[in-house]
């Protein structure tokens, strides 16, 4: 007889369902289970049963089971979610737009920028300027615009390309890996943005900073 079950386990049926079957083992009966998770995180097992009754017969079973979340953690989670540029002449007013993507509200935290600008026509750059800045509270699906800097453009003559980079609570000596804020989620900390400041004959290939 071959069957297959969907099973829904918590940790302690599996337990139990491993007794049962070292159990079958120590009255006599042979018994094997081989049980392991595949890649959408599911356990799956296939038993083979021998189980001494007037007449012998061997049972063959597969089942699906998944471990349920007993303990749900509350993170905040930051992610930068934009740049906003504001030109005024050759001042370029940079901020960043921060969201918190978890369900706590997440402390005050650092933001760390890199500003890059680039001629496009020979690709020469400037040496590259970093800033830091600081978040206050951000409630839990709410954002919040951080001032980060006010950069000077060479001229007004032709285009400047700004590359800007960044990281929201970056690491630090005692953190280097998650920085000094625990998070749902680490990953989604960093954000890149290139735009161009237009001269009088733009080239618009590149989205406009202003």
């Amino acid at each position: 007889m071959r069957s297959i079950t969907t099973l829904s386990l918590p940790r302690r049926r599996i337990a139990t369902l491993s007794l049962m079957f070292f159990g079958a083992l120590a009255t006599g009966s042979a018994a094997a289970c081989d049980v392991w998770r595949d890649e959408f995180g599911f356990y799956r097992g296939n038993c083979n049963l021998s189980v001494e009754f007037k007449d012998k017969y061997r049972v063959n079973m597969e089942f699906v089971a998944t471990l349920e979340p007993r303990f749900h953690f509350k993170l905040p989670n930051f992610h930068p979610r934009k740049f906003k540029y504001f030109l005024t002449g050759t001042d370029l007013q940079i901020d960043v737009e921060v969201e918190n993507l978890g369900d706590l509200a997440a402390p005050a935290a650092d933001v760390a920028v890199m500003v890059n600008i680039v001629d496009p026509i020979t690709g020469a750059q400037q040496a590259a300027m970093a800033y830091t800045a600081r978040t206050m509270t951000i409630q839990p699906t709410s954002s919040q615009r951080v001032l980060i800097t006010h950069v000077q453009v060479p001229n007004t003559l032709q285009d400047w390309d700004i590359v800007s980079v960044a990281m929201v609570d970056p690491g630090t000596p005692a953190q280097p890996v998650r920085g000094s804020v625990v998070e749902s989620n680490e990953t989604d900390n960093a954000l890149t943005h290139s735009c161009r400041v237009y001269g009088p004959n733009p080239d618009t290939s590149l989205e406009p900073c202003n």
